[in-house]
């Protein structure tokens, strides 16, 4: 009897323990995370402070950070803007490189989660100035190594890489209050052009059809052709065609568009996804690319249904240091006769079907595309414009080449620019094709089979081999 009293004493005791020591852990964790309010007094201070240590930075930059990671109030994404203003301010000062990719990091992240807010264009403002600093280091560089460079800067006239600006002219002035104003006040000054349009849905997705509300479909009901096992290329390039590069082998990194809580555009009928499609034919040019380009290294951003944000399919390019980066969509439209091929790269968007295709697939409305979009092409300073544009002409010719050979249907949309989320940041010649309409009835048909896949697949990888070749060349 002793002993069993002995026992639910001791249990008691430890029960009681454990709801002190889980008390003083949810006390410990509101304790540790910072107030926004005295977080950003002291990023003021510092700004006006030029004696300001680098751990008193780090220390700002940690406790905004902390403020976002805990995502209590709207102050969370306001942290991890004035994070990458913090950081940008402090690679001002200390000239290392790592504060400049942490402010753009930062501000990337944050435009990112702002898309449908007007916030984002307050992120771009910021993110334009560290990718300016960047692009001039890069210019610098290069003058270095390979003398003057003639093409004239995007860096506008007087700015500076260090010292530091002004506080009073750079961030004393500026308060949580009035750098982010609110959807209502800028309706009210007639800033937003949203009023009237199209309502879209606010959902990842094809904003066209309602089939997107409708149940997930199940396995066997997904895109025919995903069961298609690879085709194996067995000719290679002839041997004086073989492509070859002195410093490292080449790295193409295929993008299949959405996945995985994103099913992009969706045929009415609900069976065929984009998703499944981007990731069907990105495995096919990677198979079709290894076969062709000797020594050539093809990476995937997905290999499997997951998601991936769009700034994380260019990070991720970007981080293999790749030669060119392949963006693999389907296209979707109001109009069911809509068809054909269309090839994309980044800037300024040729005509409002262009716009539209580019709201779509960064999962924002046409009215906020057309509110952002010479921010967006301020933001190419990292771009490989002119190689994105010849690498474009290059694929969609050798694709519409492929395609009219057993098709002379085939309808050819042309090249155009648009202000793509997914290419802005790449830092090797980036493009996005659309290789077919999915809302389109012939176009979905000729999708189930596996011989016009097969000439997607050829005449992409033919353009991108016949590009890679002129790389090749010039080395």
């Amino acid at each position: 009897m002793k002993k069993i009293e002995f026992v639910i004493h001791i249990a008691l005791w430890a029960l009681f323990a454990g709801h002190i020591l889980t008390f003083e852990v949810r006390a410990s964790q509101t304790r540790e995370i910072p107030s926004f309010a005295k977080t950003f007094s002291a990023f003021e201070k510092l700004c006006k402070n030029s004696l300001g240590t680098r751990d008193e930075w780090q220390r700002v930059i940690t406790s905004f950070l902390a403020i976002y990671k805990a995502k209590k109030d709207s102050s969370a994404s306001r942290s991890l803007f004035f994070a990458g203003r913090a950081s940008l301010a402090l690679y001002r000062r200390s000239e290392k490189i790592e504060d400049l990719d942490n402010a753009i990091k930062y501000l990337n992240d944050f435009n990112w989660i702002s898309r449908k807010s007007p916030d984002m264009a307050i992120g771009m403002g910021e993110l334009k100035k560290a990718q300016n600093l960047k692009l001039r280091i890069s210019k610098a560089s290069q003058e270095r190594t390979d003398g003057p460079v003639s093409e004239k800067s995007t860096v506008p006239t007087g700015a500076s890489v260090n010292p530091m600006t002004s506080a009073g002219q750079a961030y004393s002035s500026e308060s949580p209050k009035n750098i982010f104003v609110s959807k209502t006040s800028r309706a009210a000054n007639g800033s937003s052009r949203s009023s009237g349009s199209r309502p879209t849905l606010n959902r990842p997705g094809n904003p066209y059809f309602s089939a997107l509300n409708r149940p997930a479909v199940s396995s066997q009901a997904r895109l025919k052709s995903a069961s298609i096992p690879p085709v194996t290329m067995t000719d290679g390039l002839p041997a004086k065609r073989v492509v070859e590069k002195k410093s490292k082998d080449f790295v193409v990194v295929i993008d299949p568009g959405h996945g995985g809580k994103d099913p992009g555009a969706v045929s009415q009928d609900g069976r065929f996804r984009e998703k499944d499609l981007t990731l069907e034919m990105a495995k096919r040019l990677k198979d079709r690319l290894q076969g062709q380009v000797p020594g050539i290294k093809v990476m995937l951003t997905r290999n499997d249904d997951s998601f991936m944000t769009l700034p994380e399919r260019t990070s991720f390019a970007n981080s293999l240091n790749a030669d060119l980066f392949l963006s693999i969509h389907g296209n979707g439209a109001g109009d069911s006769r809509a068809k054909g091929i269309e090839t994309y790269y980044l800037s300024k968007s040729s005509s409002r079907g262009a716009m539209r295709v580019a709201a779509r697939e960064n999962g924002i409305s046409p009215a906020r595309m057309s509110d952002l979009e010479a921010t967006l092409v301020d933001l190419m300073v990292t771009s490989k414009k002119s190689e994105s544009e010849t690498l474009a002409n290059t694929v969609h010719g050798s694709l519409m080449s492929s395609l009219l050979q057993r098709d002379p249907s085939a309808r050819d949309r042309g090249v155009k620019r648009a202000p793509f989320y997914v290419l802005l940041g790449a830092k090797m010649p980036a493009i996005l094709v659309e290789c077919a309409f999915i809302s389109n009835g012939r176009d979905r048909d000729r999708l189930s089979s596996n011989n016009h896949l097969d000439l997607i697949a050829d005449g992409i990888v033919d353009g991108a081999a016949k590009y890679l070749r002129s790389l090749g060349d010039k080395s």
